[in-house]
């Protein structure tokens, strides 16, 4: 593989921890707001949810062009399971994006409407099926994926197994840190950061090598 390849997917998962880290801050700070978790509305109509929402669907975009080289680099040793792991990571992180894009340009719009906020703050839209197998399927594919991604990356002499580590940690914390407490899925995500940087800096040290 080109060097040109690797330093992509290297600065890619860079990029894309360093926005995840920016975005758990934000998201810290507007869940701190009094009453936000009486009424989420108060969380959407905060001037950092945009900013915040724009940021992970950036992040995400570039995790999954950097998931893509750092699997590149142990494909032809990881099997049927890393082909299957990358697969799966890939279409939940599509889930993901798709997801953070309802954010973005729906979300703030029936926030601010009083005819519509009503479908937020009663949770009028997540006792949707269609909106509940979809969160569902989200939620367990970026789990199964990150957990058979990993099985491959500890497999792999190309990657250390701290790196696949903290990347399953970070996924786990983040996954269920939201149904436990915000802090937990807070730490998950710079966990899970901190594991796209070692990916990221063994991509360019090979570069070096």
């Amino acid at each position: 593989m080109s060097k040109f390849i690797s330093k992509t997917g290297a600065f890619s998962l860079f990029t894309g921890a360093i926005f995840l880290v920016i975005y758990s801050l934000m998201v810290g700070r507007m869940m701190s707001i009094v009453n936000a978790a009486e009424d989420f509305c108060v969380v959407i109509k905060h001037s950092l949810w945009m900013p915040s929402t724009i940021i992970v669907f950036a992040g995400l975009l570039f995790l999954m062009l950097g998931f893509a080289v750092v699997y590149s680099q142990i494909a032809f040793r990881a099997g049927a399971l890393g082909f299957i792991g990358i697969v799966v990571l890939e279409f939940a992180y599509l889930l993901q994006a798709a997801k953070v894009t309802w954010e973005i340009f729906i979300y703030p719009q029936l926030a601010l409407d009083d005819a519509t906020s009503f479908l937020i703050r009663d949770e009028v839209l997540w006792n949707s099926w269609s909106i509940t197998v979809f969160i569902i399927l989200s939620t367990v594919s970026i789990l199964a994926g990150i957990i058979i991604f990993c099985i491959s990356l500890y497999r792999s002499t190309f990657y250390t197994k701290l790196t696949s580590i903290l990347l399953l940690v970070g996924a786990v914390l983040y996954g269920t840190g939201e149904l436990i407490h915000m802090t937990v899925a807070i730490t998950g995500i710079l966990i899970f950061a901190a594991g796209c940087f070692m990916c990221g800096m063994t991509l360019l040290k090979k570069t070096m090598d």
